[in-house]
C-alpha cells in the first residue's frame, strides 16, 4: 500500500493490506463549537497521530440545532454542553418541523469544518463524517430528552415517522400525514 486512501479502500473491500487502517476519535467539548475549532482539533490529532482516516467528532447536538435547540457550550474538554432550550415538548411540536437547510446554521458550520479539514489534509486521507439517524436527533429535540423520545416512539409512532420523513423532491408543502406504504 502506498497511500492512506489505498489502505482504507482495500480494507473496506476485504482485500489484503500492509496493516490494519487505524484511526481514533473523541469529543473535546471545548473545541467543537465552531467550524474552526472542530477543524483545528481534528487536524491537531491528525498531525499528532498520523491516522489512516479521519472521523471529525462534531458536537452531537448540531443536527438538533437546525430546529431550534439552544445550549451553553462547555469550556472544559471533558464536560458536555448544557441544553438551555429544547424546541419540542410533544408530538404536536414534531409535526410542525420544517426541512432544514443543510448549508445554514450549525449544519453549514459542519460543512465548513469539512472544507477546512479537506483543504488541510488533501485528497489522500479519507474523512468519515457522522450523520445521526432521525431517532437519535429526536432525543435532542425533546424537552424530556431520550426518555420522552422513547415514550413517543412507543405511544405515537406516526408523529415520529412524520417528523423524520423527508419531503418528496420538488415538494413545496409540508406533508400532513405519514407517507403511504410502497
Amino acid at each position: 500500500m502506498t497511500t492512506k486512501r489505498e489502505r482504507v479502500t482495500a480494507a473496506l473491500r476485504g482485500e489484503p493490506v500492509d496493516r490494519v487502517p487505524v484511526s481514533f476519535w473523541l469529543h473535546n467539548f471545548a473545541t467543537e463549537n465552531s467550524a474552526e475549532g472542530l477543524a483545528g482539533e481534528t487536524l491537531r490529532l491528525a498531525r499528532t497521530f498520523d491516522w489512516d482516516f479521519l472521523k471529525p467528532q462534531s458536537r452531537a447536538q448540531c443536527f438538533a440545532e437546525a430546529w431550534g435547540l439552544e445550549y451553553t457550550a462547555s469550556r472544559d474538554r471533558a464536560v458536555p454542553f448544557t441544553v438551555t432550550r429544547a424546541p419540542a415538548t410533544g408530538a404536536s411540536d414534531l409535526a410542525s418541523l420544517e426541512p432544514a437547510d443543510p448549508r445554514a446554521g450549525a449544519l453549514g458550520e459542519q460543512l465548513e469544518a469539512l472544507r477546512l479539514i479537506r483543504a488541510a489534509v488533501g485528497p489522500d486521507t479519507p474523512i468519515i463524517w457522522t450523520v445521526f439517524s432521525p431517532l437519535m436527533v429526536m432525543a435532542y429535540l425533546m424537552k424530556g430528552g431520550r426518555e420522552q423520545a422513547l415514550s413517543l416512539m412507543r405511544s405515537e409512532p406516526a408523529a415520529l415517522e412524520l417528523a423524520s420523513t423527508p419531503e418528496p423532491t420538488g415538494s413545496s408543502t409540508r406533508r400532513t400525514s405519514p407517507p403511504e406504504p410502497s
